[in-house]
């Protein structure tokens, strides 16, 4: 499936507003110029998913690097990232991840680039390590993927570490 290029666009400004606790769907309309309803048809229509569930898996995803990268209380990740209570996080949480926060934490599973859907990439928990197949498919997707933000560029062959003197 090929994006259009405003869905690309819907996808980036979802992104780079993942980190924000609350998704202004209105202020998406203006900038696009757009009503919400017809945004929210193209996004679910050309996605599979709507801007909201997108958006929320984001922010979980968001949540779940702080787990793994700091020691900050999960009730202030969970606030920062817009949550309302403990509770709510941790339904989110482990319907998009399939464990709670504290054992995601515990267990520290890989997080990865993986495909999100056809021509989007995003950061993921991965389940399984890459086939060959898997790295065919996001080259033929190559020249119509979204990389999404937080991820730095992948190379293969590259770990991102210098050694010294170079």
């Amino acid at each position: 499936m090929s994006y259009s290029t405003i869905t690309r666009a819907m996808v980036s400004y979802v992104e780079s507003h993942a980190a924000d606790a609350k998704l202004d769907l209105e202020q998406m309309s203006r900038k696009f110029g757009y009503t919400e309803n017809y945004i929210r048809e193209l996004f679910a229509g050309q996605v599979g998913i709507s801007i909201m569930q997108f958006y929320k898996r984001r922010r979980i995803i968001l949540s779940a690097v702080q787990l793994l990268r700091t020691d900050r209380k999960i009730l202030d990740i969970a606030l920062e990232r817009g949550f309302g209570s403990h509770e709510a996080y941790t339904r989110a949480f482990t319907k998009v991840m399939g464990m709670s926060p504290s054992a995601f934490r515990s267990v520290r599973p890989i997080l990865g680039k993986a495909r999100l859907r056809p021509g989007i990439y995003g950061l993921e928990m991965l389940e399984q390590k890459e086939r060959r197949s898997d790295i065919n498919d996001m080259k033929q997707d190559n020249q119509e993927s979204v990389i999404l933000h937080d991820i730095g560029q992948v190379k293969f062959g590259w770990c991102g570490i210098r050694p010294a003197g170079i």
